[in-house]
C-alpha cells in the first residue's frame, strides 16, 4: 500500500489545527495523503471545507477529476480563504515582448464573474489572501500590493527593491506594539528566503533575505513556508540528500536582528520524508484553532450587488468587489475571457468642453464647463476629482446651471456651468472638476475630469499627458512662466495627487511631496511609469500653493498603447488603426477636429465630434463664419485627455499653431518647411 511508504504526520494538539503540504508526489493533511497525484507545477489552498489544487491553468477540487475553472495561461499562484479564491498567472502583451501578470479575485461558487488586476513586466505574480491583516497581498520580485477585500482603492504599494528571485509562497506575521507587518517570501527552488518588515506608521519597507538551513545545519531549499501563531513554518527539501521535513522555529528570531538568530527548531512530527519536492511545487497551509477558516457560508450572495459586475465574499460580506461596473479590470467568465462584465462604452462624443480655459484671476471674464453628448444624457458637476489648494473636495464655486439641447445640423445635449470672477477667494474657480455624463439607457455614467487653470503669467505647455505604463517609461511636465515669475524658479515646489479613476477619487488623505522636481518648472516622472502615477500634479511658490494661482496637470497611464485595448488581460490591437485618437473597447475615440472609424480625416472647420457634426459655436457662442473653435479646451473620457482643437494650440487653445506643426494642440509636425494647421496638407 502507498501509505505504508509515508511517515505520517502528527496532527496539532489544537482541536482544529490542521497541516497541509505538497511534496509532489502526493497532497498531505495532517496524517493523510488527500491526492497521490504527481505534480512538477502545483499550488495548493484551503478554504476551510475543500483544498484546490492547480494542474496547469486549471484548478480542481481535491475529490474530484473535473476542473471548476480553466485559466487562460498556466496559473502561477493560488490563495482561498472560506468562499474567497485567487491565482495569478501571465500572459505576453499583443505587439509587445513584454508580459502582462494578471491577478483574479473570484467567489468560489460563482466563476462567471472574476474581478482581475494587471501589472506590466513585473513576472511572475504570487497572490495571498491574508485575514490577519485583512489584505489581499500581490507580491512581484519587484513590488508588491495589499488590497482591501473589496477592492475599493485602498491599497499599500512599496516597489523599488530585489528580491533576486521570483517569489513562490508568503506568509505574513504582524507584531502590533512595533507596528511592524513581516512578509516572509520564498522562491522556487533556493535557499533564499526574502522579509519585507513594512512600518505601517513610517510607511517605509525594508527588504532583508536569509539562506535556510534545516535543524541538522544542511542548507535547505525552502519549498513553500507558513506563520501560524507566533511560529513559522519552512516545508524545507534538504540541497544535500533527499529528504524533505516541516521545521518549526519562533518567528521573533526571523523578525529581529541578528537576523536569522535560528532560534531552537522542531521538526513536525511524520514530516520527514524520503523524496525531492519539485521546484515549481508550492503548498504549505498551517492553521490552528483559532486561524483555520471556517467552511464557507452562504450569508454573502451577489445579488447584494447593485452593479451588474459586483459580487461578494464572505471576508468582506458587506461590501462588492467592483461595485464599479464602468471597471475595465471586471471582465472575467467561465468561457471566455471577453469583456463579458463591462457595459457597452457611452457615446464617444460624450465630453467636457472649457471655454476660457485659462481664464485669469485679476480679469472679468465668465468661465464656461459644458458638459456633453451626442445622444440623450443627464449631466452634473457634483465635486472636485480631489481637494486642492483651500478647496475641499465638494467646495464649488457659484455660477449658473442651464441644460439645452442643439440640432442643427446634428444633436447634441449639453449643461453648462457659467463661473463668472469671485468677489474673493478667486482661485476657486480653477481646480480639475469631475463632469458625469450619464446616457438616457445607460447603467453607468462616465466621470470626465475637466481642468480650469489660472493664467498670471504662470500656466501649463499643456493640460494633461497620457502615456503608457512601462519600465522605460516615462513623461517630463512643463509650466511656463514670465520674467517676473521666472525669478522665483529656485523656490518651486512640486506635489502629486494620486487619483484612483475607477472611484475619480483621491488615494490618502494629503499630496506627495516630489522633492527631486524642486526649483524647476520641469518634472520627469517614470523609468519606470506605474500605474500609480496616474493623477494631478502641481507646481507652486512656496506660501501661495493654496491660492491656486499655479499650474495643474493630469497624467493618465495606459495599460496599453494608444492602438491597443485591454481585452482578457492583454494589450489587443483596435479592429480600425487610430491615427489622431485612442482606441477605446475596440473602438477609434478622435482627438477634436478628426472623424472617421480611423480618425484619420479633419472635419470642417468649426466642427468636431466623431462624426465631424458638433458645431463649436455651442461652446463658445461664435456666430461668425467660420465658426473656429477658438478658447475651447475638449476633455474626454477613457484616459484620451485635454486638447485644443486641430489647429490651435495650448495652453490658450485661441492662437494657431506655430508654422511647421499641426493638428490637435499642435503636435504634429509639417513634412515640409510649412503645412495645412488642421489636417497637415502642403
Amino acid at each position: 500500500m502507498v501509505m505504508k511508504l509515508i511517515v505520517l504526520l502528527a496532527i496539532l494538539c489544537e482541536c482544529r489545527g490542521q497541516i497541509f503540504h505538497d511534496i509532489g508526489t502526493f497532497i498531505l493533511q495532517d496524517n493523510s495523503a488527500i491526492l497521490s497525484t504527481s505534480s512538477t507545477s502545483r499550488k495548493i489552498c484551503y478554504d476551510g471545507s475543500d483544498v484546490y489544487y492547480t494542474n496547469g491553468n486549471q484548478i480542481f477540487r481535491v475529490g474530484s477529476t473535473t476542473p471548476i475553472f480553466t485559466a487562460p495561461q498556466d496559473i502561477d499562484s493560488l490563495s482561498c480563504y472560506q468562499d474567497a479564491l485567487a491565482y495569478t498567472y501571465q500572459t505576453p502583451a499583443s505587439g509587445s515582448t513584454a508580459a502582462m501578470s494578471h491577478v483574479v479575485f473570484c467567489n468560489i461558487n460563482d466563476f462567471t464573474i472574476c474581478f482581475a488586476k494587471w501589472f506590466t513586466n513585473k513576472g511572475p505574480l504570487v497572490v495571498f489572501i491574508s485575514t490577519v491583516i485583512n489584505k489581499v497581498i500581490v507580491v512581484s520580485r519587484t513590488c508588491f500590493w495589499c488590497y482591501d477585500f473589496d477592492f475599493d482603492g485602498t491599497v499599500i504599494h512599496v516597489d523599488s527593491f530585489d528580491l533576486n528571485f521570483a517569489p513562490a509562497c508568503v506568509a505574513v506575521y504582524v507584531d502590533g506594539p512595533a507596528n511592524n507587518w513581516f512578509f516572509f517570501i520564498s522562491h522556487p527552488g533556493q535557499t533564499q528566503v526574502s522579509l519585507i518588515t513594512y512600518n505601517t506608521v513610517s510607511q517605509n519597507a525594508v527588504v532583508t533575505s536569509f539562506n535556510v538551513q534545516n535543524v541538522n545545519g544542511i542548507s535547505a531549499i525552502v519549498s513553500c513556508l507558513a506563520v501560524s501563531g507566533n511560529n513559522i513554518y519552512f516545508l524545507v527539501d534538504s540541497a544535500q540528500t533527499t529528504q524533505s521535513e516541516i521545521d518549526i522555529y519562533a518567528v521573533s528570531g526571523w523578525t529581529s536582528p541578528p537576523y536569522p538568530s535560528y532560534p531552537s527548531a522542531t521538526v513536525v512530527p511524520g514530516s520527514q520524508l524520503a523524496n525531492d519536492i519539485p521546484d515549481n511545487v508550492n503548498g504549505l497551509i498551517v492553521c490552528t484553532s483559532s486561524t483555520c477558516p471556517a467552511p464557507p457560508a452562504t450569508s454573502c450572495t451577489t445579488t447584494q450587488c447593485m452593479s451588474p459586475c459586483g459580487f461578494c465574499t464572505n471576508l468582506s460580506p458587506t461590501d462588492c468587489v467592483c461595485p464599479n461596473s464602468n471597471d475595465q479590470c471586471c471582465q472575467y467568465t467561465v468561457s471566455t475571457v471577453a469583456n463579458q462584465c463591462n457595459v457597452p462604452i457611452t457615446q464617444a462624443d460624450a465630453c467636457c468642453v472649457i471655454n476660457n480655459p485659462l481664464a485669469q484671476r485679476r480679469r472679468p471674464g465668465d468661465i464656461n464647463i459644458f458638459a456633453a453628448a451626442g445622444e440623450a444624457a443627464t449631466f452634473d458637476f457634483p465635486r472636485r476629482t480631489s481637494p486642492i489648494g483651500r478647496f475641499g473636495i465638494n467646495d464649488l464655486p457659484a455660477g449658473t446651471m442651464t441644460t439645452g439641447m442643439d440640432g442643427a445640423p446634428t444633436s447634441v445635449w449639453w449643461r453648462r456651468w457659467r463661473i463668472p470672477q469671485p468677489g474673493s477667494l478667486r482661485g476657486r474657480r480653477f481646480g480639475v472638476f469631475l463632469a458625469e455624463v450619464d446616457p438616457n439607457g445607460v447603467p453607468a455614467s462616465q466621470d470626465i475630469p475637466c481642468i480650469v487653470t489660472e493664467n498670471s503669467g504662470f500656466y501649463n505647455e499643456l493640460y494633461t499627458y497620457t502615456r503608457v505604463a512601462g519600465a522605460t517609461s516615462s513623461v517630463t511636465l512643463v509650466a511656463s512662466a514670465n520674467s517676473h515669475v521666472n525669478s522665483f524658479v529656485q523656490t518651486m515646489r512640486w506635489q502629486f495627487r494620486r487619483i484612483d479613476q475607477s472611484t475619480s477619487m483621491q488615494v490618502g488623505a494629503n499630496p506627495t511631496p516630489l522633492g527631486s522636481c524642486s526649483g524647476s518648472l520641469t518634472c520627469t516622472i517614470g523609468n519606470p511609469l506605474e500605474k500609480s502615477d496616474e493623477g494631478i500634479y502641481e507646481v507652486y511658490r512656496p506660501g501661495r500653493v493654496l491660492r491656486l494661482w499655479h499650474p495643474i496637470f493630469f497624467l493618465f497611464v495606459r495599460e496599453c498603447p494608444q492602438t491597443q485595448y485591454m481585452s482578457g488581460g492583454a494589450c489587443t490591437g483596435c479592429a480600425n488603426m487610430c491615427v489622431y485618437g485612442d482606441c477605446v473597447e475596440n473602438q477609434c475615440i478622435c482627438y477634436p477636429g478628426f472623424t472617421g472609424n480611423t480618425c484619420n480625416t479633419a472635419t470642417t472647420m468649426g466642427f468636431v465630434g466623431q462624426n465631424g457634426d458638433i458645431p463649436c459655436s455651442t461652446f463658445n457662442f461664435d456666430t461668425t463664419p467660420p465658426f473656429e473653435c477658438r478658447d475651447l479646451l475638449f476633455c474626454y473620457a477613457n484616459k484620451l485627455g485635454c486638447r485644443c482643437s486641430t489647429g490651435l494650440r495650448p495652453p490658450k487653445c485661441w492662437f494657431d499653431c506655430l508654422p511647421g506643426f499641426w493638428g490637435p494642440n499642435c503636435m504634429n509636425t509639417c513634412s515640409g518647411a510649412t503645412c495645412n494647421r488642421r489636417d497637415g496638407t502642403t
